[in-house]
């Protein structure tokens, strides 16, 4: 086995969802955290018409290179790690 695939690093974890289009994913080792967004409303003019706060649930955004101390290696094909 190759050993740059066995590297702990997000891209070889399974807990690690890369997104189709792009170099990052997301690390689903836990629930998604709350992250809070303030949106501010403009007016035509360009004045602020209104600032509310929304909050919903993200995971942490990681690079496929990062790495952190809980990696769990991607099961291979036949479920089994050789």
């Amino acid at each position: 086995m190759n050993p740059a695939e066995t590297e702990p690093k997000c891209e070889t974890c399974r807990f690690w969802l890369r997104y189709e289009d792009d170099e990052t994913g997301q690390c689903r080792r836990r629930p998604p955290e709350v992250a809070s967004l303030f949106v501010l409303n403009m007016l035509a003019q360009g004045r602020a018409q209104e600032v509310s706060m929304r909050e919903r649930g993200e995971w942490p955004l990681t690079s496929p290179r990062d790495w952190c101390g809980e990696h769990q290696p991607k099961p291979t094909t036949d479920g089994f790690r050789k």
